[in-house]
């Protein structure tokens, strides 16, 4: 990555995307066949950066395999409230996504909606 996220620092999903692209709505931003991103707020992902909630759209489930299927580091975002702006928590890495229905249980059952299942991230360098 060129350009380089600062650590702590925030950014709108229109700053993300004009440096990593993909889609501005998106909680996995996507380029080309590439997820480039994560960027999620602690009401659907309340553990993130380590355990990501994935919901049941098909779009975010083939992201999230992506991730798992490529294993190169993407930048992180979090923010705490669906009105702030997303916190950069660092690169992470796809570890693995849980898509057993007790993990796609458990995720529905901690934020109120269907989810597919959680993804886990480790921090790189």
């Amino acid at each position: 990555m060129a350009v380089r996220f600062e650590l702590g620092r925030t950014y709108s999903a229109a700053e993300i995307t004009a440096v990593v692209g993909g889609q501005e709505a998106q909680s996995f931003p996507v380029e080309g066949r590439r997820t480039v991103a994560v960027r999620v707020g602690r009401g659907t992902s309340p553990d993130a950066p380590a355990r990501v909630y994935v919901g049941n759209r098909p779009r975010e489930i083939r992201a999230a395999r992506n991730l798992v299927s490529v294993g190169e580091p993407v930048p992180v975002f979090v923010r705490e409230d669906p009105t702030s702006d997303f916190a950069f928590v660092g690169r992470h890495r796809a570890q693995g996504f849980d898509e057993s229905p007790g993990a796609a249980q458990g995720a529905t059952n901690a934020v109120g909606r269907p989810m597919a299942g959680i993804l886990h991230l480790e921090p790189v360098g």
